[in-house]
């Protein structure tokens, strides 16, 4: 609720995952989904029009290509953590939802759906995540 009187505060947590030591980005993605979780509309509505779908779909895709080629062992628990706070920040808000389809999230989000022949369950899983945020989309 702090965040409200400081929506400047709100940009710098979102810069944060765009660091690039994964431990700040990682925490920063933590403090991002305590936020959702707890924010009352107005937070969510700053936190989205504050440009949180931009970064979260942008490491979304750089972690899917990491676990796509072998590289990144925890990629699957960080997307995990990306998804939810994706869906906190749709979840019941309407304006949110169409930001997020109007802002060009939605057909990234489509490549994210693409499996190999041969997939791993991690890859599997990814999928049904970018289907949890597709359905949240669709959900009054």
């Amino acid at each position: 609720a702090a965040l409200l009187g400081a929506p400047a505060a709100v940009g710098r947590v979102l810069s944060l995952l765009d660091d690039g030591r994964e431990v700040v980005r990682n925490e920063a993605l933590q403090v991002l989904g305590a936020l959702a979780a707890s924010a009352p509309p107005e937070l969510a509505n700053i936190l989205a029009f504050a440009g949180a779908f931009e970064p979260l779909v942008g490491l979304a895709e750089a972690l899917a290509a990491a676990d796509t080629a072998g590289g990144d062992a925890g990629a699957g628990a960080v997307l995990r953590d990306v998804f939810g706070v994706m869906g906190q920040l749709l979840t019941r808000h309407p304006a949110n939802r169409r930001l997020f389809a109007e802002g060009g999230c939605l057909p990234r989000l489509s490549r994210l759906l693409e499996l190999p022949p041969s997939h791993k369950a991690e890859q599997a899983a990814r999928v049904a995540m970018v289907c949890r945020v597709v359905w949240q989309l669709l959900t009054p």
